[in-house]
């Protein structure tokens, strides 16, 4: 699980970080930023999974950054950490579906139990992503499907989804997509030996022709033809 902690005290960024990383259980890696500009660009590479986030913050306070996040669908799982007990400011996160919202001093048991359960559900949101994204490769591959594509199916930002599908499958989107087409094209060539190879590349998905050939010859180890040829002895 991947956890930014946003406040603009560096004792708190190092008492959390420090508590995070201390709890093998999480197996969490943590980055911290010291302000709402700072957490919303390194937001970008890091892609985290959760953001731990002061409310009262100079400049951009921990709300106008939260609903700049969301908006560019950089993360949606979010914990408060405010001085403040004001009824409002809890009102106004639940519009960015915060998990929950801590008062400072912060108990240690209370936020180690919050991350627990977001590392929980996190793991279950990834499977089910995963699978919805499978799913329309499987069902989209003659079409020309783009990693946006599937981000959107999966509701997750297009490089967060990047990142997941590598992550989960062991290999790029792109690479995938080629090898499920690759795999079309040969259940359709052992279906249909006699079937022109130009058909059998649109059918499976591919542009060309040209770059059918080229795919079909990295992954397989053979040319189509050469396949077509071991199918009909």
């Amino acid at each position: 699980m991947k956890i930014m902690i946003v406040d603009d005290e560096p004792l708190v960024l190092k008492g959390l970080a420090g508590i995070i990383k201390n709890n093998e259980e999480l197996s969490a890696d943590v980055l911290c930023a010291s302000d709402g500009f700072e957490a919303l660009e390194r937001s970008l590479v890091f892609m985290p999974d959760c953001i731990i986030t002061d409310i009262c913050m100079p400049q951009m306070n921990g709300l106008e950054m939260l609903e700049k996040v969301v908006k560019t669908g950089l993360c949606d799982r979010f914990i408060i950490l405010t001085c403040h007990a004001e009824f409002e400011f809890a009102q106004e996160a639940i519009k960015y579906r915060v998990i929950d919202y801590l008062l400072k001093p912060i108990n240690k048991d209370k936020l180690i139990e919050l991350l627990r359960k977001i590392s929980d559900n996190l793991l279950e949101s990834k499977s089910m992503a995963v699978k919805q994204m499978l799913e329309y490769i499987n069902n989209k591959f003659m079409w020309d499907i783009s990693l946006d594509d599937v981000a959107e199916i999966a509701k997750l930002h297009p490089n967060y989804a990047s990142s997941l599908f590598r992550k989960e499958m062991g290999m790029h989107f792109v690479q995938h997509l080629n090898t499920c087409r690759v795999m079309k094209a040969k259940a359709f060539i052992t279906k249909n030996p006699d079937m022109p190879l130009n058909n059998i590349s649109k059918m499976a998905g591919f542009q060309s022709v040209e770059h059918f050939y080229k795919v079909f010859k990295k992954i397989s180890g053979v040319t189509p033809g050469d396949y077509r040829l071991s199918c009909l002895s």
